[in-house]
């Protein structure tokens, strides 16, 4: 099945669907993908809540001024220059770009430090009220995990970190005796752990969703593609066509000019009587390859529009460049030298091509097509296995101020 989707494929969805891995962890091009798309939808609720925090956590220092007096312009300085400082900074990242592979990282930090900021203050107070503050470590692992919802990962080195830190504090502040240091730290893992079930749950159902998101967007973009190819050659068909016409007919700046050329197998009707229509088909298929071979680049379209028909389109081509294009084409089909009984002991299968030019801005794509048909109908009546090239069209005036048939040669 080819690739959709950035290299990725439904099959590699499908089989991360039934693996779930406990490890929170996908193939690397499908983590890159994960990683891209959760944190650019992610980003609007963590701006939103930094900037919440940024307003709650100086609040604080009303507590702060009636119970570490003594560190009082410290806290400020925590509070306001540290944690708010950092916290504008981490949204001015999300602002300027929202898929940053450091804002976790720095979630996590900054989640961190506004716990082990409050443990320096508390370490250089002398205050009686320390203690009070031992239960606010927790809100630090709430902010980092719960709120910021980092991957699981980054949630178990933050809440990880703040026990460490926390438990060294108070083993070595002396603010607890031996009892309570312990009552302290079982709280500290008990609140530890829950928050981490939850990171870890959440995370999981998050990665689930992405993948049956993208599986169904995946299955779209599949059916898309089917619509607009033709079963039989692999060639876009006329829908594929038509969107092609579209695209460029919205953009004239980009592409000013454009020329087609309209290919038909000569007395293919003959072929598939004399050859079956198997056969018919095999030729189709070796034809539509031959045309793919003579194209200059991918910006060239080709697609088959009915039958034995095919159509080239080429951007920024002038009927000069299409008329080149063309005979290498019909050349490329003689090459094949594939048998045509219905014709001659010695016939091969031979094509007609009709071209046509115009500026895009001058021309619409139907009078494009009937310049191209006509041009094709000179080729057959002419003995086929040639090119014709309609009127140059490009300097004529639009279509809604003159007859189609002012485009074909006199």
């Amino acid at each position: 099945m080819k690739r959709v989707g950035g290299g990725i494929t439904i099959e590699a969805v499908d089989l991360a669907i039934a693996k779930r891995d406990w490890r929170l962890r996908f193939g690397p091009v499908l983590e890159r993908y994960f990683r891209l798309e959760t944190m650019a939808s992610h980003a609007p609720t963590l701006l939103t809540c930094t900037f919440i925090s940024c307003l709650i956590y100086p609040l604080f220092l009303l507590s702060d001024y009636r119970q570490l007096a003594d560190v009082f312009p410290l806290m400020v300085g925590i509070r306001v220059v540290g944690f708010v400082g950092l916290s504008l900074f981490l949204m001015y990242l999300l602002w300027k770009r929202s898929d940053n592979p450091y804002i976790e990282f720095l979630c996590s930090m900054i989640a961190f430090l506004s716990v082990f900021a409050i443990i320096i203050g508390l370490s250089l107070s002398h205050s009686p009220d320390r203690p009070k503050y031992i239960p606010g470590f927790v809100i630090g692992m709430i902010y980092g995990t719960v709120v910021h919802r980092p991957r699981f990962g980054y949630s178990l080195g933050l809440v990880a970190s703040i026990i460490a830190v926390a438990v060294v504090y108070l083993e070595l502040s002396g603010i607890v005796d031996k009892a309570e240091i312990t009552r302290h730290t079982l709280f500290f893992v008990a609140s530890g752990i829950l928050m981490l079930m939850a990171s870890y749950t959440f995370e999981r159902a998050t990665r689930l969703a992405f993948l049956h998101g993208l599986r169904g967007r995946l299955l779209n973009e599949q059916l898309k593609k089917v619509a607009m190819t033709d079963p039989l050659t692999g060639l876009g068909n006329r829908r594929y066509f038509e969107a092609a016409v579209e695209r460029i007919w919205a953009d004239p700046e980009s592409c000013r000019s454009v020329a087609l050329v309209m290919i038909d197998l000569d007395y293919f009707k003959r072929f598939n009587d004399a050859h079956g229509h198997i056969a018919g088909d095999e030729c189709l298929v070796r034809v539509a390859r031959a045309i793919e071979g003579a194209l200059r680049s991918d910006s060239d379209i080709l697609a088959r529009f009915g039958g034995e028909e095919l159509v080239v389109l080429l951007p920024n081509s002038d009927q000069g460049t299409a008329r080149l294009m063309a005979e290498t084409i019909r050349l490329a089909i003689s090459s094949l030298a594939i048998p045509h009984r219905g014709v001659g002991t010695d016939a091969i299968v031979t094509a007609s091509l009709g071209v046509a030019a115009g500026a895009v801005g001058a021309i619409s794509m139907r009078d494009l097509l009937d310049a191209a048909d006509r041009a094709l109908y000179e080729a057959k009546t002419a003995g086929k296995d040639c090119v014709r090239v309609a009127q140059e069209t490009s300097v004529l005036p639009t279509p809604a101020h003159r007859p189609v048939e002012q485009l074909m040669v006199g």
